[in-house]
């Protein structure tokens, strides 16, 4: 049997060339980490700058735009100045109206503008309403339409009758009205009325007495404040018939007062209310600035002329304040 000789020099050899190899592919892996880490290293770095560049252009960009903040001390700034422009107005009424109530009368003034809802009033109180109070019959018949109709002597009868009472002030059909309100009695038609100004919330606003009649017992009240409230809600088609109320009132034939102080191309809306002692007015004016609204209600005159002129030359005094 042949003897196997085993060449030890010959293992030695292939030991040494394995070793080499092991050595060449650990250098060439260390070699390899260490270049993908350069690279990776190499990119950061180059694509650092430009998101750092951003950053900083992007505050710049911040800092370029202003912000404006208003401030609670700025606020309450602006709240006075407007105060303060009613204050102003308020104070121009008073002296205007002066030299009436030095005789003895009162009076009392409410002016809105409709556009803002800024508003200012003098000596606002419940006063004797002479035909103001035919505002809140039309607001009331309106509302009851239906009814009014059905007892028509003739088609259109009821809208013939506000449009007399509206346009002339004709207290026979402001009566007529009152008495189809109450089915033929004057007393249901006048708290037909009234129940209207309550649900409204016309809280100054009563009717004790039909048109032309004694006011021994009761009498017919209302107030600067509940015309404005009044006008402003047949402006903002609050009420049944707004429109239609609107309208007749811009017929008006009695112009002497509120809009005698206004030029004459400007558009306005009014109803009157006279008693030998009293000279009312209430009235839209469409300026070109936007709708605002003048009541003044007057009593215990001396000198109805006096007070008519009064409210005329009020009347001008607000417009250019308020149309300036």
């Amino acid at each position: 049997m042949p003897i196997l000789a085993f060449d030890f020099e010959d293992y030695d050899v292939r030991e040494q060339n394995m070793r080499r190899n092991v050595f060449r592919y650990r250098l060439f892996y260390i070699l390899s980490v260490l270049l993908v880490t350069a690279a990776f290293t190499l990119t950061a770095c180059h694509e650092e700058e430009p998101v750092k560049e951003k950053k900083e252009k992007e505050q710049e960009n911040r800092q370029e735009i202003p912000i404006k903040r208003v401030e609670p001390e700025e606020a309450e700034e602006k709240a006075e100045e407007s105060s303060l422009a009613l204050d102003d107005l308020n104070g121009q009424i008073r002296q205007i109206i002066a030299p009436v109530e030095s005789t003895g009368a009162f009076v009392s003034v409410y002016v809105e503008n409709l556009s803002s809802e800024e508003k200012t009033s003098v000596n606002n109180c419940q006063m004797q309403a002479a035909s103001l109070i035919k505002l809140y019959i039309a607001g009331c018949v309106y509302e009851q339409m239906p009814l009014m109709q059905e007892q028509e002597a003739y088609t259109g009868e009821t809208e013939e009758l506000l449009r007399l009472m509206i346009t002339v002030s004709d207290n026979e059909s402001a009566n007529m009205l009152v008495r189809k309100l109450g089915f033929g009695d004057a007393s249901a038609g006048m708290e037909a009325v009234n129940a209207f100004c309550r649900s409204h919330e016309f809280t100054d606003t009563h009717m004790g007495r039909l048109l032309l009649a004694p006011n021994d017992v009761d009498d017919n009240y209302t107030s600067v404040n509940d015309c404005g409230k009044f006008l402003r809600e047949i402006n903002g088609n609050v009420l049944a018939g707004s429109e239609k109320i609107l309208s007749l009132m811009k017929q008006q034939e009695r112009t002497g007062k509120i809009p005698a102080g206004v030029p004459a191309n400007v558009e306005t809306a009014n109803k009157t209310g006279e008693l030998s002692d009293v000279e009312n007015d209430a009235a839209i004016i469409f300026g070109e600035n936007g709708a605002y609204t003048v009541c003044v209600m007057t009593s215990n005159l001396s000198d109805p002329f006096a007070a008519r002129t009064m409210i005329t030359e009020l009347s001008a005094q607000v417009y250019r304040y308020m149309c300036p």
